[in-house]
């Protein structure tokens, strides 16, 4: 008998984000209790491979961005808020690519951590705030170099 999909991921399968689980054990190690389809677009990986090996998915997070992804990890399990973070993931075919995430801590009884969250890709709102920034930088300039044909 073929297994149905949950009547929740046909919703979830229309969403423009990765929506995930993320449990930190109290030994300190992790895994992913789900992921859904959309893990692909973000990580290169099925779901199924992403919740066998969560190492999987750190392993392509950008070497710069590593330690603040795990710092804010940390810092939402020590002080049981949100956590959010924005870093760079290195997609096998899409490339480098921003990632925000949002997720909210449980306390377990086993005294892990369950985080429930979303994640989004804002690797084109990135692109346009560097343009925004290199305009603004070039106007700058171009203002300054003016001012010295006038004094």
């Amino acid at each position: 008998m073929a297994e149905h999909p949950h009547p929740m991921e046909r919703i979830v399968a229309h969403l423009p984000a990765l929506i995930y689980q993320y449990h930190l054990h109290p030994d300190g190690t992790a895994a992913l209790p789900y992921a859904s389809n959309a893990i692909h677009g973000f990580y290169g990986l099925s779901p199924e491979e992403a919740t066998r090996d969560v190492n999987r998915l750190f392993e392509r997070i950008h070497p710069e961005d590593r330690q603040g992804f795990q710092e804010s990890i940390t810092r939402s399990a020590e002080q049981m808020t949100p956590w959010q973070a924005e870093y760079r993931i290195l997609h096998p075919h899409r490339g480098e690519i921003w990632v925000q995430t949002h997720a909210l801590p449980e306390r377990l009884a086993d005294g892990g951590i369950l985080w429930s969250g979303y994640k989004l890709d804002i690797t084109e709102h990135k692109r346009l705030q560097a343009e925004l920034s290199e305009s603004r930088a070039k106007l700058q300039e171009a203002g300054h170099l003016a001012r010295l044909g006038h004094w």
